[in-house]
């Protein structure tokens, strides 16, 4: 069971250079629940995923990036409010 989420405001940079890193960290992060998924995310899309955008759309967060590279905002795509407080934990330190 899920609780159903909006997204009100959001400002958020990640910086080009430091998205290769924040891809392993979100490559990384432990299994969530049973059948190698979090919940609403399929960990296997993650894991192929090529980029740090297309990792965060598996996570249902679609990502703004600016010419240079740099993400500058994300804005919530899902419905449903999961696990999402993981996500944003691996994100941290690259925020």
């Amino acid at each position: 069971m899920g609780y159903c989420m909006h997204q009100i405001d959001w400002s958020v940079k990640i910086a080009s250079a430091d998205k290769a890193g924040a891809l392993d960290a979100l490559q990384a992060m432990p299994i969530g629940t049973p059948g190698n998924n979090w919940s609403w995310v399929s960990r296997n899309e993650v894991l192929e995923a090529e980029t740090l955008e297309q990792a965060l759309y598996a996570w249902r967060w679609q990502a703004y990036t600016l010419k240079n590279g740099d993400i500058h905002s994300l804005e919530f795509g899902g419905e449903k409010y999961g696990d999402d407080p993981i996500l944003l934990a691996a994100l941290a330190p690259f925020v």
